[in-house]
């Protein structure tokens, strides 16, 4: 199973909102909560990049030079 660092993220920022208070422990969970979106942002940004397969060069070779048709 793969991890979806998206939704993660869309999660710790609404944790986030509800954390409005003022309070030393509403502080302290913000900053804690925008470390770990931090940390889900850089793990989304950095996956793997796809293997590409690469295709042969093919040559079109035309019969008839291409002219404007107006």
């Amino acid at each position: 199973m793969t991890s979806d660092f998206s939704a993660a993220g869309i999660h710790l920022e609404r944790a986030c909102h509800y954390l409005q208070g003022t309070d030393h422990t509403s502080v302290e969970a913000r900053q804690a909560l925008d470390l770990l979106i931090e940390a889900v942002a850089v793990a989304e940004c950095s996956r793997p990049v796809a293997d590409v397969v690469p295709f042969r060069k093919v040559l079109l070779l035309r019969r008839e030079p291409l002219t404007n048709h107006l």
